[in-house]
């Protein structure tokens, strides 16, 4: 086959194209793939696009889960701080009720246990945490109203006992350390089991030994170890009598600020941190006792420290004001019962 071309300029020549049988084949296959090309193009842009369009959706959408996931542990984290708090505000109030000598609710002796919510997705656990501490909130927060209303009855109806409840700690701040528990251990000097009728808080010589209510010294010094050897290991001593009822007992002190007859106020300093009796390191020995009938026994002290809260808090509020039995802890001496 042989394609002539003529111009329109008669200047010039004729174009002769000859198209041969192979090269109409090359000709024929080109125009084949181009035609391919071109439906295979309309078919696969739109998905293309289409895929494209969905990545960025999908990258807009994760974006956006992402930002309300970080907002939802912040939520998360500030109703555990509300929790908490509420907690707090709770054992504060069991502890005035058992100072006071109120009943305390079963349901308010304890902390309500939190579920473990199944895995389901990737803030689903934080979801569920997050309905579980709102639940137990509005629980503390119902227990709390409760045992407002019992403690305020009881300071409306008992407004002269209040200032003699031993409700603060004698070391004030946070520079000491519970070293000895309230209850049955091993001395250390006999090796022999005892029951420990207070708390010993380790802080440095010198720190300032405060009046935890108002109150009346009735013994300032060091008890004679021929009137009692076990009262004199004790070292230097103070024991206050407080109006609501309550003794309190403060040994192997450095120095003894304070005197017989002496009336104290709450934050009155009446002595000092030391090692003196039988101490083996620095710290303060702090007893609370009640009247019973067999004269004073000591309860646990952590009751009616108010102003500091302990790692054990649950336990010690479980306990209450359950003392020892007669004949396993050592009586007041004969000066101040």
């Amino acid at each position: 086959m042989e394609v002539q071309i003529h111009s329109s300029n008669s200047r010039c020549g004729v174009r002769t194209l000859r198209l041969t049988a192979p090269r109409l084949r090359v000709l024929a296959i080109v125009a084949l793939l181009w035609s391919a090309g071109l439906i295979l193009a309309a078919v696969v842009a739109p998905r293309v696009l289409g895929g494209l369009l969905e990545d960025r959706e999908y990258g807009a959408r994760g974006a956006e889960r992402s930002r309300l996931g970080e907002r939802l542990r912040g939520l998360v984290a500030q109703m555990t701080s509300l929790e908490a708090q509420a907690e707090a505000a709770r054992h504060t109030l069991v502890k005035l009720h058992l100072a006071f000598g109120l009943k305390v609710p079963r349901h308010a002796a304890s902390g309500t246990a939190l579920p473990v919510p199944p895995p389901r997705s990737i803030y689903s656990d934080t979801v569920a945490y997050g309905q579980s501490l709102e639940q137990k909130t509005e629980q503390e927060l119902g227990t709390l109203s409760s045992l407002f209303a019992d403690v305020e009855g009881y300071e409306v109806s008992h407004r002269v006992e209040i200032p003699g409840i031993p409700a603060a700690s004698p070391l004030r701040g946070g520079d000491f350390v519970l070293i000895s528990t309230f209850g049955i251990r091993r001395s250390v000097f006999t090796g022999a089991m005892e029951f420990h009728s207070g708390i010993d808080l380790a802080a440095a010589v010198g720190t300032p030994v405060r009046a935890p209510a108002d109150g009346q010294v009735v013994f300032a010094g060091r008890i004679d170890m021929q009137a009692n050897a076990v009262w004199w290991r004790f070292g230097n001593l103070v024991i206050v009598r407080h109006a609501a009822g309550y003794t309190t007992v403060f040994a192997h002190l450095d120095e003894v600020r304070a005197r017989t007859g002496q009336r104290l106020r709450r934050g009155d300093v009446l002595g000092t941190v030391g090692n003196s009796g039988w101490s083996s390191s620095p710290h303060l020995h702090y007893e609370v006792r009640i009247p019973g009938a067999s004269g004073w026994r000591p309860i646990e002290p952590r009751l009616f420290i108010l102003d500091h809260h302990w790692d054990d808090e649950e336990e010690v509020l479980a306990r209450g004001r359950h003392g020892p039995v007669v004949g396993t802890y050592e009586p007041l001496p004969s000066g101040a019962r």
